[in-house]
This record gives structure tokens, C-alpha cells and sequence, in this order.
């Protein structure tokens, strides 16, 4: 008997200690030639699995190098499904296919049959993309290091680590889990409770909704302008004076606490001349209306901030030239779209750092703006490398250059904010406008079945969010729910609201006409019972039902979101249908 149990406690042993025993790397050459090899992965103990490989084994001729382990495979018909970076999720059904996605997270994951899993790219992590590769029925799951499009030789090793999930673990709430450990762990991030200690301007936030107010844009899209000459004009959407009257209103109504973002202040309007910002546009008030509207707001306790953007930059700018833009290996301008400015010339962000961002700054602070400043698309793309040979940057130094950017805008305004989240710039980041778009953007990949609250599992309770494109201005009267075009319209009224709350979003406004401040209030109101769980990491979220849903808060918080027409009954308590119902944990 002793022998047996010995036996199979050796055999438990070793299967645990070699449940990722292999790693399948993939070397993509020039010629279009596939090398394949299997290596070792090394036991880092807490079931991680490491993959490595040396800088001086990836050589820079080749345009891919893949990672993969056995086990990121599944089968037609299995149980599971695959989890992307941005939330998206696949079920195992179908024959063919290819996803990927961009790389909020620096992670991905599988579950099988036989295994979970997630992997957590830890470096060379700016250069891979995950891909799901669907052929026959076969699923394989792999990350992707784009080597050729680095337009520079390897900086570093390539490390990823697989985390074999096990028991109430094995779920992507699981995985997303493992990753906020990593990130905590290696002290990048902190928890909100811990950070607004010292950060009075970050409580604020935590405690309040944030109302972005766009004063108005060229509209033409000229792609090369002239002041004076083709320079469209100026359409007004809301003016300083305006802004100061929806202040007093909100403020009459019982809005104590509100954060509000001045969009497009900046001359010219929004995305006007970048990187100029000055004068005040005029067409709007001027800087006199804008001090007016700041001394209201801080006259009624809010707190007032403006955006500004430091990746695009157009012609028609007072400060234009090429000195400070992003050049390619061969020496060319990275070119952006073609936006209210005219086409956009993409700009390196260490050259930004070094020659605008504190002066530009400087000069806002002295205009009395106060607040989680906003930059533009600092957090939405993954940063670009720079082969200038005054500023040359890895999209690693660049993204270190825009943490800086960041980390000066708190040192200056109290806060930082962008949109999307991309986690590059996790130190920094405070609060995340946007995380999600789907189904709009990237739903019509067939390889995709759904999407779920990811980022929000890996960060709330560490950056303040607002979940999703469709959740922002969620009690708008003309929302309206369409198959196509701008994300803001893929839920419903109804869908708004209840995703805006199952995923512990914190309400924002932006596109909103701002012809109704009682909407504003309301808002407000129903934020008030909640705003707390803000200090509180997302445990776990889960399907119970259909179109039932159960996230639960490390406070032992349990919030029931309920998308059907009738009331659904969780642990004896009703939850009305096409509503919510939160459950504090007992004393």
C-alpha cells in the first residue's frame, strides 16, 4: 500500500513539476523558409513554465519567430475556448480561420480539454502580436514576434512564461488573475487604495464621473493645409461660455464631485495644428472665456483639465518641421490618417518629451488646469520606433518615453489619462477613457464568438476605466443600436448601461450634446452607491445564466447584471430583468 501511494504521489509529483515540458519555436526566414525547432522550457515554480531565447539566437534577417507550446492546441468540438489580449474570445467550432489582436495586455490564453494556460510575454513584449491559426478543425495558439518589422536588431531576449491554471483558476478570470499578480509583483503597478494616499488629485477621480466637453473641429479634412489659404474653418460645438453655464447647472443640481476635460481647446480646435497649441481658439471664447469656465469650475469644487496629443502632428502648425517626427529605416516620414488637422506626420515621443511636452505644460498649468490630464492615444497603439539618428528609439524606449510623458503630466496636473489602456504605460496611467470596441471593431472576425471584461480583471482597483466605446455616454437619449459604423452605436440603451456596470466602469461622458445637465445628475446619482468598489480588484466574472451575468469583487461584492426581458433569482434575491442588483457582503 505504501509503495502504491508513493508511487502515485511521484507520479503527481512529476506531472506537475513537467506539465509544460516543451516549447515549438518557428524561425520565419527571408527566403519564406520555416525552421522549426522543440526546446526546453525551465520550471519556475507556481506551475510557470519558462520559454527563453537569447537575443543572440534571434537573428535580425528573420520576419517572424513563433512560441508555442503543445498544449496551445485544441480540436473542433472540444470544450473551451481561446482568449485574446483585447477581451475577444473564440469557441472551439469551426474549421477555419485566423485571429489576432493588438496587445493591451501583454498576455494570452487557451482552455482545453486536457489543460489551461496562459501565457505572459515578460519581454521583447512590444514586438509580438498572439495569433489563433484555425485549419482542418485545429486550433493552434502562438505568440508572434514580428522581427523584420522592428527596423532595428533585437534588444533583449524573448521571455514568455506559461502559467498552468488549475481548479477555480482554470477560467480566463483565472488568467487575467495571474497576469494582475505579474504586474504587481514587479512593482510597475500599485493598487488605487495604496496610490491615492499621496495623490489627492487621484481621489478625486476615484470619487467622481468625468465629463468631456469638445468645444468644436475643422471639418474638410484637407490633407494639406495653409493658414490663410485652405485652413478650414472652425465649427463651434461648445463654447467656454457654454461650458461655464453647464458648470453652474450641474453644480445647482447636486453634482458635488466632477471631473471635466476641455477637448479641443487648443487652437484650431481638435486636432487643429498639432503639436501648436496656442493661442486659445478664439472661435470658442478665447483664453479670457476659458480662465472664466476654469474659475467656475474650481469655484464649484470640480476639477478641470484639458487633452492634448503627442503622437500626431500636421503642416499647418506654427512649430512644423521634421526634426521632431518619426522617421523609418530608409529615412522617410511615418505617416498617420488624415484628420481635422490635414494628414497626420507621426512623431517620435522622446523627441516630443525633449522639445514641447514640460513647456507646453507649464503654460497650461498657469492657465489654472487641474486634474487626470488627457493625451490623446498615448495608451491606444503600441509605441513606434524611430530610426532618426538625432532621436533614435526601439518602440521600447519610446514607450518609456511616453510613461515619462505620463508621469510629468501627474507631476503637473495630478493625473494622466488616455484612452484604451494599452499597458505599456500601466506606471503612468490613471485613467483609461475606452477599453473596448467590440463587436464593431474586430467582430467581424468569424473566428470570434464574444468578448469579456479582461483588462477590467487585470486592472480595476489599480487605473480607473470606462469598459467600452458604447458605454461612454451610456444614458443618452439618441443612442441607438446599429450593425455598422461608429462603435458608440453597438449597444443599446439598454445594453449601455448594464455593460457600463457589470464590468465596474466609471461613468463618462463625451459625445453627449450637453443639452440636458438632469441626465448629467442622474448619472451622478446612480454612480453614488458604487463608487466604492473602485478600490476593489475584479475577482472573477462569469456567464450563470444566459445573458445572466456574475462579477465579483475581491470585497466579496457580488453584482448580477441581467440582459433578458425577466427578473432572474440569484441566492433567493430577484434581479429585475434588463437591470442590475448589487449584493454587499455581509458583516
Amino acid at each position: 500500500m505504501k509503495k502504491i501511494l508513493f508511487f502515485a504521489l511521484s507520479l503527481f509529483i512529476t506531472t506537475q513539476m513537467f506539465a509544460f515540458p516543451k516549447a515549438i519555436v518557428k524561425r520565419l526566414l527571408h527566403d519564406n523558409r520555416v525552421l522549426t525547432s522543440e526546446i526546453n522550457t525551465e520550471y519556475k515554480g507556481n506551475n510557470t513554465y519558462r520559454v527563453r531565447i537569447p537575443i543572440n539566437e534571434i537573428d535580425k534577417t528573420l520576419k517572424t519567430l513563433e512560441v508555442a507550446i503543445p498544449e496551445s492546441t485544441a480540436t473542433k468540438g472540444d470544450d473551451g475556448y481561446f482568449v485574446l489580449p483585447d477581451g475577444r474570445m473564440g469557441f472551439f467550432t469551426r474549421d477555419s480561420g485566423v485571429a489576432s489582436s493588438g496587445i493591451p495586455l501583454k498576455m494570452f490564453g487557451m482552455k482545453t480539454n486536457e489543460s489551461c494556460f496562459v501565457a505572459i510575454v515578460k519581454s521583447l513584449e512590444h514586438e509580438f502580436a498572439p495569433y489563433v491559426t484555425i485549419e482542418n478543425g485545429k486550433y493552434e495558439m502562438f505568440a508572434r514576434f514580428h522581427i523584420a518589422k522592428m527596423e532595428c536588431a533585437p534588444y533583449e531576449d524573448i521571455i514568455i512564461d506559461f502559467v498552468k491554471l488549475e481548479g477555480d483558476d482554470a477560467n480566463y478570470s483565472g488568467m487575467a488573475r495571474a497576469y494582475r499578480k505579474f504586474k504587481l509583483d514587479s512593482g510597475v503597478v500599485k493598487p488605487l487604495r495604496e496610490r491615492v494616499k499621496n495623490r489627492p488629485s487621484l481621489k478625486y477621480a476615484v470619487d467622481s464621473m468625468v465629463l468631456r466637453v469638445k468645444h468644436g473641429a475643422k471639418h474638410g479634412n484637407v490633407a494639406e493645409q495653409i493658414p490663410g489659404v485652405n485652413e478650414p474653418e472652425v465649427h463651434v460645438y461648445n463654447s467656454f461660455e457654454k461650458l461655464k453655464n453647464m458648470i453652474i447647472e450641474l453644480k445647482s443640481l447636486g453634482v458635488e464631485q466632477l471631473e471635466i476635460c476641455c477637448v479641443a481647446w487648443n487652437t484650431r480646435g481638435h486636432d487643429g495644428r498639432y503639436p501648436q497649441l496656442f493661442p486659445v481658439e478664439p472661435a470658442f471664447g478665447g483664453e479670457a472665456k476659458l480662465r472664466e469656465a476654469i474659475a467656475e469650475a474650481k469655484k464649484a469644487g470640480y476639477k478641470i483639465f484639458a487633452q492634448t496629443n503627442y503622437t500626431d502632428a500636421y503642416t499647418c502648425a506654427d512649430c512644423y518641421n521634421e526634426s521632431y517626427l518619426s522617421k523609418k529605416p530608409d529615412g522617410s516620414i511615418r505617416l498617420g490618417g488624415v484628420w481635422s488637422g490635414g494628414k497626420a506626420r507621426e512623431v517620435c515621443q522622446i523627441a516630443m518629451l525633449e522639445k514641447f511636452v514640460r513647456n507646453d505644460f507649464k503654460k497650461m498649468k498657469e492657465l489654472g488646469f487641474e486634474g487626470t490630464h488627457h493625451i490623446d492615444v498615448l495608451s491606444a497603439i503600441t509605441p513606434r520606433p524611430c530610426s532618426d539618428k538625432n532621436h533614435p528609439a526601439t518602440r521600447k524606449d519610446n514607450a518609456i518615453a511616453m510613461n515619462k510623458i505620463g508621469l510629468l503630466a501627474r507631476e503637473y496636473f495630478g493625473g494622466f489619462g488616455s484612452e484604451c489602456g494599452y499597458d505599456h504605460v500601466a506606471e503612468s496611467l490613471d485613467y483609461a477613457l475606452y477599453t473596448g470596441t467590440y463587436p464593431r471593431w474586430g467582430g467581424s472576425n468569424q473566428a470570434v464568438d464574444t468578448h469579456v471584461p479582461l483588462w477590467q480583471i487585470v486592472y480595476h482597483g489599480i487605473i480607473l476605466s470606462n469598459p467600452h466605446y458604447a458605454t461612454v455616454d451610456y444614458n443618452a437619449p439618441d443612442r441607438v443600436k446599429k450593425d455598422k459604423g461608429w462603435p458608440w452605436f453597438a449597444f443599446s440603451p439598454v445594453e449601455s448601461r448594464l455593460k457600463l456596470f457589470e464590468a465596474g466602469g466609471r461613468p463618462s461622458f463625451y459625445w453627449d450634446k450637453y443639452d440636458d445637465m438632469k441626465r448629467i445628475k442622474a448619472a451622478y446619482d446612480e454612480y453614488q452607491p458604487m463608487k466604492h468598489l473602485q478600490y476593489e480588484f475584479i475577482d472573477k466574472h462569469e456567464k450563470i445564466a444566459d445573458n445572466v451575468f456574475l462579477t465579483v469583487y475581491s470585497d466579496g461584492t457580488e453584482f448580477i447584471t441581467n440582459y433578458n426581458k425577466t427578473p432572474f433569482v440569484y441566492k433567493g434575491v430577484s434581479v429585475s430583468g434588463e437591470d442590475y442588483k448589487m449584493l454587499s457582503p455581509k458583516k
